[in-house]
This record gives structure tokens, C-alpha cells and sequence, in this order.
């Protein structure tokens, strides 16, 4: 009687022993294992080798079977007939999702422009240096309209301050009714002697002198000459300024520039700037 209580305690440590040596057995390891634990207990004596094979198989199947039975049932896509509460919250990135929203986005974004506050000044800068160039060569040319619109049109003193030489002498001529004017050498033009007034602007400006004679007299129309002379020369100074090969190709003007009048030129400065 004695030694059965003593076979079964020993077996019960054995079978203890044996759940706990194979209670994480979940590799190709177990069998290694298995093998160490009969060569552990058939060692004892007292044990049947047949026991302990037939305890190790059933602690064996048990952890193994334990390990395979705790495998989750679930797919992706399915769905579990048990209510699982997460331990805790959990924010996870789709980043296929996230990429596909992201593309949408970029194709139907309006685009979006911001101001080059650096580059705004300097364009405004380089605007200032360029009127106040402007207006030296205006300066220089004069004013203009140089007499009032009353006495000549500003069409007919804008092109009496171009013209050339020889045809506002043609002009000024035919202002004191002298039809034909021979060009002087100084001039080379020898081709030019007899030339009536056939050009529009001419006649236009021709007449203009002769409307203001008629109402002033002689002396009158001498003295307005005279003041479309140096309009001329100043004119031809600052054109000559102008178009100087010395000048920066970067300050470079358009000659137009002094043939604006002087309101039109107020005009587009306080537009510019």
C-alpha cells in the first residue's frame, strides 16, 4: 500500500514537472525536448518507461495542442461572432489610402500663388531708377506741349520738334507764303531745291503757322519760330543723349519717351508705380 502512495506521488511530480517543462513548447524543439524529459525520468527508479512515455505524450499533446488551439480564428475581412474589447486606443496609417487621397487632392487643388516680397522690391526699385531716368531725359528735352495747344495742335508740335532741318525750313517758309525754299549746301540736298508741301503733316503744320500769323502778325510768327527752334535743339539734345552708344544696355529707352506730353507721362508714372 505504502509503496502505490509512493508510485503515485512520484507520478503526479512527474506528470507536475512534465507540464511545466513543456507548457511553451510551440517548435520543431518539442521532440528534442521530449526525448530529455524521458531520459530525465527513466533514470528514476521505481517509474515504468511505458509511463513515462505515456505521460510525455499527453503533456505533449496538450501543450501543443494548447498552443494551436489559442490560434486566432480571424481573417482579414471576416468577421468574429465574439464582442473584443481593445485594451487601448490604437491609431494606425493606411498609407495606400493615404497616398490615393493625397493624388486626388493634388489633381483637384486650384493653385495657389504667393508674392516674392523680395523680389517685388527690387522690380519696383529697378522701376524708380528707370522713371527717374525718364524724366531726366524729358527734363532735357523740355516741356511738352512746348507752347499752348491754342496756338499749334500737339500732333503739329510733335512733329515740328522731329522734323527734319530742311523740311521746317520748308515749313516756316511756306508759313510766310513762300511756296519753294532752296535747301543750302550745308544741307546736301541739292535734290530738294523746288519741293512743294505734299506731305499731310506739312501742309497741316504750314497752316497752323499761317492761321496764328493771320492773327498776330509778322513779328508774332517770328517770335513762336523761335521758340519751336530751341524746342528743336533741346529735343535733339536729349535724342542724342538717348541713343549714346555709352549708355548701359540695362537704362536703354525707347525714344518715344520724350514724345509723350507731359500729362500722359504723369499718367503712366502713377500707374506704374
Amino acid at each position: 500500500m505504502n509503496s502505490l502512495r509512493s508510485w503515485l506521488q512520484q507520478f503526479h511530480q512527474a506528470c507536475t514537472d512534465c507540464g511545466q517543462y513543456l507548457h511553451q513548447v510551440t517548435s520543431t524543439r518539442s521532440l528534442h525536448r521530449v526525448q530529455l524529459f524521458r531520459k530525465r525520468f527513466s533514470r528514476k527508479k521505481g517509474i515504468p518507461e511505458s509511463v513515462v512515455l505515456a505521460v510525455a505524450a499527453i503533456a505533449l499533446t496538450s501543450a501543443l495542442g494548447q498552443a494551436f488551439y489559442n490560434q486566432p480564428q480571424l481573417s482579414v475581412g471576416k468577421i468574429t461572432s465574439d464582442t473584443i474589447h481593445a485594451p487601448a486606443d490604437a491609431k494606425v496609417i493606411d498609407l495606400e489610402a493615404t497616398e490615393e487621397k493625397r493624388r486626388t487632392a493634388r489633381t483637384i487643388a486650384a493653385p495657389v500663388f504667393m508674392i516674392d516680397t523680395s523680389s517685388t522690391e527690387q522690380i519696383k526699385q529697378s522701376v524708380q531708377a528707370l522713371l527717374a531716368k525718364g524724366a531726366a531725359f524729358r527734363q532735357q528735352a523740355g516741356a511738352f506741349p512746348f507752347v499752348s495747344t491754342d496756338l499749334l495742335s500737339e500732333s503739329t508740335q510733335r512733329y515740328l520738334r522731329k522734323a527734319e532741318e530742311w523740311e521746317w525750313r520748308l515749313i516756316v517758309n511756306a508759313a510766310q507764303e513762300q511756296s519753294t525754299i532752296a535747301a543750302p549746301q550745308a544741307f546736301n540736298s541739292p535734290e530738294r531745291l523746288g519741293v512743294q508741301l505734299s506731305d499731310p503733316a506739312q501742309r497741316k503744320a504750314a497752316d497752323e503757322l499761317k492761321r496764328y500769323r493771320n492773327q498776330m502778325s509778322s513779328d508774332g510768327l517770328s517770335g513762336l519760330t523761335t521758340q519751336i527752334a530751341i524746342a528743336r535743339q533741346k529735343y535733339l539734345s536729349a535724342l542724342g543723349t538717348i541713343q549714346s552708344p555709352t549708355l548701359e544696355a540695362t537704362t536703354a529707352f525707347d525714344p518715344t519717351v520724350v514724345d509723350l506730353s507731359d500729362k500722359a507721362w504723369q499718367k503712366m508714372q502713377s500707374e506704374v508705380t
